[in-house]
């Protein structure tokens, strides 16, 4: 029942944010750097190093919130409460965790 209702709860959310930063990393990397390979390929590497996609849970290409993980993040419940990269960001997501 949890992985159903937290796949419910976060995946769109999660679907929503992550287009959302891919439109904005391309704007941004087109400003900053345009035709430029070179530049390009700095800027990309800059943002690896630093984390951004990572910290935001958005690098990888498997969502955190699909059933299996979220059947990862209900179990995890039973013990301890997440934290890091496998926790809802919704405000119901994080409602229910606590309830």
């Amino acid at each position: 029942f949890g992985a159903a209702l937290f796949n419910y709860l976060e995946r769109d959310n999660e679907i929503r944010e992550k287009n959302k930063y891919a439109k904005l990393l391309k704007s941004v990397r087109a400003s900053l750097c345009g035709k430029d390979v070179k530049q390009c390929n700095d800027l990309d590497r800059l943002l690896e190093l630093h984390g951004n996609l990572s910290a935001a849970g958005l690098l990888s290409q498997r969502e955190r919130f699909d059933i299996s993980g979220s059947f990862f993040f209900a179990s995890t419940l039973i013990s301890t409460i997440g934290f890091g990269i496998s926790t809802p960001r919704t405000t119901i997501g994080r409602m229910s965790t606590i309830i």
